[in-house]
């Protein structure tokens, strides 16, 4: 494979020499051969301009007739010949090949990012992450100049991850930027960036930043963000706050929803927490957390009312008990090995038969 390596290097020349008429056909010729020096030779000597576009031609189809054998294994030497794949950006070469030539150019450079990209994917998998981001910034480095110019949000997504495992923040920076030039009204790069400028540069970076694209883009995730600040930092009126306007904003979001009952709940507002948790299982019956959390709370005043006796409690703690048991079942159809939600089954089981 070595000679595939120093028949790209030779073929480079042609790109990047400046020489009068050469042969191309004998530098073929010559090369076909093996006789390698003598046609680095032939090249080092021709100055042209006129056959430019010719050569860069010979030096594409060289490419392509190589192409296959060096996909098939990928060593070193041979990724190497692939990397002369770059050259063939230049303008005088996209005006040199026809549409079909163009498109074969593109297959093989599809291919080519592919291979890097899998290398690094088997290098970010085997914990070794500095040499995955180098690798995936090679397979980006092919797609994004011509002819494929692709800007692929997963991939470049997947990269600024490899360089943040890296502890890389120079190039977290940089593909996050990217991303959100590319994708501005993505708010999920926004958010996680921001929540590693919290990290890498401390948090009056990161709080500026947050505020300011709170303003500009009142996401539901920039929100989030906020609140959990605000709670981080014991700002409870803040996070009040926070929560409120996010639920003005997304009044029938059930992850907004959960937080503002989570925290009504841990300030003792069980009822209005209820509430919140009934709206939730209207929108999403699914929502296993909702569920418990509503459960426990019906369990637990059922378990008081027994416990005082009012006048005619049996007929409340048995709407309370059925309830509960109704959304402890919908847990188990999702956690069925739950073993807590299912003594807290066997316990309403025994309630309803003390109040029958």
């Amino acid at each position: 494979m070595k000679k595939y390596v120093l028949v790209a290097v030779i073929l480079l020349k042609v790109l990047i020499i400046n020489a009068q008429k050469v042969e191309l056909k004998e530098v073929e010729r010559l090369i076909q051969h093996q006789d390698i020096k003598q046609a680095e030779a032939l090249l080092n000597q021709a100055i042209y301009q006129e056959q430019q576009n010719k050569a860069a031609l010979f030096l594409y189809k060289s490419f392509i007739e190589q192409d296959k054998v060096a996909l098939d294994n990928t060593t070193d030497d041979n990724l190497m010949h692939l990397d002369s794949a770059y050259y063939f950006y230049k303008e005088t070469i996209k005006q040199s090949l026809s549409s079909d030539e163009l498109d074969a150019l593109k297959s093989a450079l599809e291919r080519l990012s592919g291979q890097y990209y899998m290398m690094a994917v088997s290098l970010f998998n085997d914990a070794h992450y500095s040499e995955a981001l180098s690798t995936f910034e090679k397979s980006l480095l092919i797609s994004e100049k011509p002819p494929l110019n692709q800007i692929d949000s997963s991939n470049y997504y997947n990269v600024a991850i490899c360089a943040e495992k890296a502890n890389n923040w120079k190039k977290i920076d940089y593909y996050y930027h990217r991303l959100m030039a590319f994708y501005p009204s993505n708010a999920q790069f926004k958010a996680d960036y921001i929540r590693l400028l919290k990290k890498y540069k401390g948090k009056s970076v990161y709080l500026k930043r947050l505020r300011k694209e709170l303003q500009a883009d009142a996401s539901m995730l920039l929100y989030d963000e906020m609140v959990a600040y605000c709670f981080e930092e014991q700002q409870i009126d803040s996070a009040v706050f926070y929560m409120d306007k996010s639920l003005e904003l997304y009044p029938n979001n059930p992850k907004l929803l959960y937080v503002k009952a989570s925290f009504l709940q841990e300030q003792n507002k069980i009822n209005q927490a209820n509430l919140l948790y009934r709206k939730i299982l209207r929108i999403n019956p699914k929502h296993i957390d909702a569920a418990y959390n509503l459960g426990v709370n019906l369990y637990e005043e059922a378990r008081f009312t027994v416990q005082n006796k009012p006048n005619n409690y049996s007929k409340k703690v048995n709407t309370l008990i059925s309830e509960s048991i109704q959304y402890f079942k919908l847990v188990t159809q999702s956690e069925p090995n739950n073993q807590e939600v299912k003594d807290l089954l066997e316990s309403c089981y025994k309630i309803q038969e003390l109040t029958r």
